[in-house]
C-alpha cells in the first residue's frame, strides 16, 4: 500500500469480500473509511495493529462481526468511531465497552453503534465517555436506564 497515505476513504462503493489485515499499513493512516460497502468478515485485533495514529474509523454499513480477546487494548485514540449497521449483536463487544477501551478512547466525540442488533442494557461504561458529543444507539433492542455521565 502507499507508504505516505494518511487518509483512505473508499466508502459508498460496491466493494465486497473481506477487509485485508494489512489495511492498517501504512502506519501513518489517520482516517480510514470503508463504510457503505458489502464487506463481510470477522474483524480481529490483526486489522488494527498498525492504526495507532488513527483518529477516524468508519466500518459502518457492512456485515462485520468482531472477535477480540478480552485483554485487547486498542492501539488508537479515536475522535470518531462509526460501526452502525454492521450487525455486531446481540451483545456489545467486550473491547468496545470495557474499561480497557475507555482508557484508550479518551478523546472520542462521535460513537455510532446504531442498528447492530444489540440487546440488553446500555453498558454503564458508555456514561464515562466524557468527550462524547454524539452517540447513536438507535434501532437496537436496548432497555433499562440511561447510564449516568
Amino acid at each position: 500500500m502507499l507508504p505516505s497515505l494518511s487518509v483512505l476513504s473508499i466508502y459508498e462503493n460496491r466493494l465486497n469480500g473481506t477487509i485485508p489485515e494489512t489495511i492498517g499499513n501504512p502506519s501513518d493512516l489517520k482516517h480510514l473509511d470503508v463504510g457503505f460497502n458489502s464487506l463481510e468478515e470477522v474483524v480481529s485485533e490483526a486489522h488494527f495493529l498498525n492504526l495507532s495514529k488513527s483518529q477516524h474509523l468508519d466500518l459502518s454499513y457492512n456485515s462485520l462481526t468482531s472477535q477480540f480477546p478480552s485483554y485487547w487494548m486498542p492501539p488508537f485514540n479515536l475522535a470518531s468511531l462509526h460501526l452502525g449497521f454492521c450487525d455486531m449483536g446481540p451483545r456489545f463487544p467486550k473491547w468496545l465497552v470495557g474499561q480497557t477501551f475507555l482508557n484508550f478512547i479518551s478523546q472520542l466525540n462521535i460513537l455510532n453503534l446504531a442498528n447492530n442488533n444489540f440487546s440488553g442494557e446500555i453498558p454503564s461504561s458508555i456514561g464515562s465517555l466524557s468527550w462524547l458529543e454524539a452517540l447513536a444507539l438507535h434501532s437496537n433492542s436496548l432497555y433499562g436506564k440511561l447510564p449516568p455521565s
